[in-house]
């Protein structure tokens, strides 16, 4: 193998890559592409004679890699008008990266010989390590645990998300069918239509990507369309047409059927059935079409109102706080635009947008123009063309550009578009007003900046390494590493995480968690300045004043991050602290409303009786009891904190811990034997608090120890009189009482035994099964 291949090889299989611990898997193949141009560059500046230099050069003047110097002309510039510079530099960083890739693939490419055959067949065996990786596990955990779980990320293969990997596949497949239609080999036609086959059930059932389904199925429209105007000019038999559309549409019709039939496999069937997937794409109302359409408008507001330049590149992550702040829910971030066409129209401007747009739609226009003007078209044209649609669709919907798995995948074969175009039509793609030795400053330009990029990628990359010990203590609110260790980590490049929290957020959450507030509350106002718009350092902010005993500042922050981010439980916490500490009942009962039209958590009621029920007393209390709070009391589902606080507005603080305190003492006479006085405290607490049924169960089953039947029976008919659900014990301590009355009551007894069962008290069954034989 020639050392062009093997580089070739090296970029193309750059999904193999392992993550090496980062947070982004996109983050380490960025840092890997910089380190493979470096070899490269060394490899070309030593070992390549000047005849091939001259020619590398040469395709420096090609329209598409001028317009993607453009691109990151305009975008450099953008950089003046950045939220965040820092993230701008981080975000020209993969532009970077992509500049000095981008001549080397096309370096590659038109050097290799024999480059037509051995590309198609690089894709092909790419495509087969991407369809294995993905059915391997879900074909393992239907036969192992006769089940799978639907879209799971153990299906992404070498991807890390099922979205990308799903598109990836999409993107490849228009190779594996030219191979089937066009091959004049058996053996290549069957295996690349089982490649078809097995691809469209890793889209379809496996990966279940609603965008990716209807690219596939858009494009094998437009190949059946396609065929049937060669099939129409005459330029193909019946025979041959009749082949070709069997191919395109067998191997939907048989995923269709198997769809059907693997979704007794899943406990989700309702969500993997095909047809209704493909219902939510039309479905505004869904999660996830509506937040995309959020997006793609404040995007295109966001560009519009800044045409020239944009908000700066890499800015949309932060500018997108700003839009969608009142639609957010906690940090859940509108990271990307979910387009990249927008992104960049918001971040860049107008010219941005044409300079990106025009270097991938010029080689699909220039593959349009030949395919229709020449009747003897290379026939890869068309399953070139139509690569490029699936990746307009993919960039249409997602963001590939930020995955360096996509973007050498679909550079190259853009490149490989150009070389077929120049080979078989003499296609020139140079722009001849370019000089050589302006070329040759573009070529010091990228030496210049390669080694910056790749310093910038290590970085990049040890923070990445870092954030995923920092992201996980925070989910899961375990600040366990030692400070000393945390002050070593990277803070100021980059300075906010992959989530956009500010990484001077997290170091101040460690040092509050420390009890070194002063030295927290720099870092949150630190982290202000890396993202204004995330209120995650007003509420900490808020929460700090709140430990020095600083009402008026502690208020001013968290009703700010309330305000402005009202769908976040944090936000609500920390803002209800602040007004509990202000004594203010009605603010408290406005924030409970606000945050209750937009979301149900029982933590919600939890906070607000909680700060409701340290606030007021018995008198004043009641008039916050509303409707919500009497069906709270009466549900089982209840945590026993919100239930307390419950009580304590019903009663009183004083009241419902005197009631407390008698059945504590209930219980101790209880586990002595004492049951007429362990009785007689329990009906003493019920009295106090009619709403705590155990102390009423309590007492009918201290009665009924000394045959005290009828107070027995009186205390537990009020316990099932007032439940609002079934009560099982209930009902088998009224059973036992009716047993203990003698035969005559055997069938009562034997129907509250049937209850109490049916309700799921095990005992019940047990003595049903002697008893009422």
């Amino acid at each position: 193998m020639s050392i062009n291949k093997f580089f070739l090889l090296l970029y193309v299989f750059i999904g193999v890559v392992p993550v090496f611990s980062a947070a982004d898997k996109s983050v380490t193949q960025m840092l890997y592409l910089q380190i493979l141009n470096g070899i490269f560059i060394f490899y070309f500046l030593f070992f390549i004679n000047k005849k091939n230099k001259l020619k590398f050069f040469e395709n420096l003047k090609s329209f598409s890699f001028v317009f993607f110097l453009l691109f990151f002309c305009w975008a450099l510039m953008s950089t003046s008008f950045s939220i965040n510079k820092v993230e701008s530099f981080r975000a020209l960083t993969l532009i970077v990266t992509y500049l000095t890739t981008i001549p080397i693939l096309y370096f590659l490419i038109h050097q290799i010989d024999g480059i037509k055959r051995f590309f198609v067949n690089m894709i092909i065996f790419l495509l087969t390590i991407e369809i294995l990786t993905v059915i391997s596990p879900y074909l393992f955990d239907v036969i192992v645990y006769n089940t799978y779980t639907y879209r799971s990320q153990a299906y992404s293969g070498l991807t890390g998300n099922i979205n990308i990997a799903a598109f990836s596949i999409l993107l490849k497949l228009p190779f594996a069918f030219y191979e089937t239609i066009n091959s004049k080999k058996t053996a290549f036609k069957v295996f690349n239509f089982l490649l078809i086959l097995t691809g469209i059930f890793s889209i379809f059932t496996v990966l279940s990507t609603r965008g990716a389904i209807l690219g596939l199925l858009f494009i094998s429209l437009l190949l059946i369309f396609y065929k049937t105007l060669l099939f129409y000019r005459k330029k193909i038999t019946f025979k041959s047409f009749l082949k070709i559309i069997l191919i395109i549409t067998l191997p939907l019709i048989f995923n269709v059927i198997a769809n059907n039939y693997q979704i007794q496999f899943s406990s989700q069937n309702e969500l993997n059935n095909l047809s209704n997937r493909l219902e939510t794409v039309v479905d505004f109302e869904q999660a996830s079409n509506n937040q995309r359409l959020r997006y793609w408008k404040q995007s295109f507001i966001t560009g519009i109102s800044n045409p020239i330049f944009g908000i700066g590149i890499g800015n949309w992550k932060l500018k997108g706080i700003e839009t969608d702040q009142k639609k957010m829910k906690n940090y859940v971030v509108p990271y990307h635009s979910h387009n990249d066409f927008l992104e960049f129209f918001a971040e860049t401007g107008l010219m941005g947008l044409i300079f990106y747009t025009a270097f991938i739609f010029f080689a699909l226009i220039a593959l349009i123009y030949f395919l229709i003007k020449s009747d003897k078209a290379h026939p890869i044209l068309f399953y070139l063309i139509l690569v490029f649609i699936a990746y307009g669709i993919d960039a249409s919907l997602n963001f590939p550009f930020a995955r360096p798995i996509q973007q050498m995948s679909f550079f190259s074969i853009l490149i490989y578009s150009i070389f077929i175009l120049k080979n078989e039509f003499g296609f020139n793609d140079s722009f001849a007003l370019l000089k050589n030795k302006s070329m040759l400053s573009v070529f010091l330009i990228i030496l210049f900046l390669a080694p910056l990029s790749l310093y910038s990628s290590i970085k990049i990359y040890n923070s990445s390494v870092q954030q995923v010990n920092l992201l996980r203590q925070f989910n899961f609110n375990l600040f366990n590493t030692p400070l000393s260790e945390i002050d070593t980590y990277e803070m100021d490049y980059p300075n906010i995480s992959e989530t956009t929290i500010p990484l001077n957020s997290f170091k101040g959450v460690f040092y509050l968690k420390a009890g070194q507030i002063e030295k927290a509350i720099d870092l949150f106002h630190k982290g202000r300045q890396s993202n204004p718009y995330l209120m995650i350092n007003e509420t900490y902010l808020g929460l700090s004043y709140y430990k020095l005993n600083m009402k008026d500042s502690s208020l001013y922050y968290s009703k700010k991050a309330f305000k402005n981010q009202p769908n976040n439980i944090a936000h609500y916490a920390h803002y209800v602290i602040s007004l509990s500490m202000n004594e203010d009942t009605l603010g408290i009962k406005k924030a409970y409303d606000e945050i209750k039209k937009i979301r149900e958590e029982p933590e919600i009621d939890n906070i607000y009786y909680l700060a409701i029920a340290n606030l007021l007393d018995k008198d004043e209390s009641r008039e916050f009891l509303d409707d919500t709070a009497k069906n709270l009391l009466q549900s089982d589902e209840t945590d026993n904190l919100t239930r307390a606080n419950l009580y304590i507005l019903e009663y009183g603080r004083e009241k419902v811990i005197e009631a407390d305190i008698l059945y504590e003492m209930g219980e101790q006479l209880f586990s002595e034997n004492k049951f007429l006085e362990a009785a007689r405290k329990f009906e003493a607490a019920g009295k106090i608090n009619p709403l705590e049924l155990p102390y009423f169960m309590n007492a009918a089953n201290a009665y009924f120890q000394i045959s005290n039947l009828e107070k027995a029976l009186e205390n537990i008919d009020y316990v099932i009189n007032n439940s609002k659900t079934q009560n099982g014990k209930a009902f088998y301590i009224k059973a036992l009482i009716y047993i203990e009355k003698g035969k005559k009551y055997r069938i009562p007894a034997c129907k509250l035994l049937r209850q109490s069962a049916e309700n799921g008290f095990k005992d019940a069954l047990n003595l049903g099964n002697v008893y009422c034989r």
